[in-house]
């Protein structure tokens, strides 16, 4: 289940933005609200309101975006550019292509955050966490950032069991969790199983009208 997503310098969002499913203990009991198997309470339901054209799409394309990132991403060509755009309602001077964007999400009963800083070009930053079941804290499965010294080279941590050489294997426009399913890590095939039964009608380019869909 997903619980939350922020994303920042994303589409038409220039700063953080954040939309969350978590409901806090104050909130009264209602069958639209739900605890999964994490433990974790969450809303059936989350509305988005706003004017025509006022980025209510572009807060959509978060999770369309991850759920190709963490699934698809390695099936692209290595040079291909990333389906994301900045934002660009700036002057020219004072526009940045780095994206950030992070999701909190459960599989069974265990907690993940996943967070990634790119441009539509490469990946500069990404990692995964995880808080088992009944700890309170969160530990870090992988991560990987650019080496300043040599900008073609990441730094690579690993204590998600991806093995000695799946450094090599890293790509700069796919996911590590797009490369990992290919070697059918188990782990990675769960968090596979979650993001392919997201179902959005939305795509970086915008809404799927219904005879795309049928």
């Amino acid at each position: 289940m997903i619980h939350s997503v922020s994303f920042k310098n994303f589409f038409s969002f220039k700063e953080e933005s954040f939309l969350s499913l978590v409901v806090n203990d104050k909130a009264p009991d209602t069958n639209i609200y739900f605890f999964d198997k994490s433990d974790t309470r969450l809303s059936k339901v989350l509305a988005v309101f706003g004017y025509n054209a006022s980025g209510k799409t572009n807060a959509l394309k978060t999770i369309s975006f991850l759920q190709w990132f963490i699934t698809d991403a390695y099936t692209e060509n290595p040079d291909s550019k990333m389906p994301v755009i900045p934002f660009k309602f700036v002057d020219n001077d004072e526009a940045l292509d780095l994206m950030e964007i992070s999701v909190e999400f459960s599989v069974k009963k265990n907690k993940y955050f996943y967070f990634v800083e790119l441009t539509a070009d490469k990946i500069f930053n990404e990692k995964l966490q995880k808080k088992e079941f009944g700890k309170k804290k969160f530990k870090t499965l992988f991560e990987r950032s650019l080496d300043d010294s040599n900008e073609n080279n990441y730094i690579w941590k690993d204590n998600f069991g991806l093995g000695t050489h799946f450094k090599k294997r890293l790509r700069q426009n796919a996911s590590v969790l797009a490369t990992s399913i290919r070697d059918e890590h188990q782990e990675s095939l769960e968090i596979f199983d979650l993001w392919k039964k997201d179902s959005t009608n939305e795509t970086n380019i915008g809404k799927i009208d219904d005879e795309v869909k049928n």
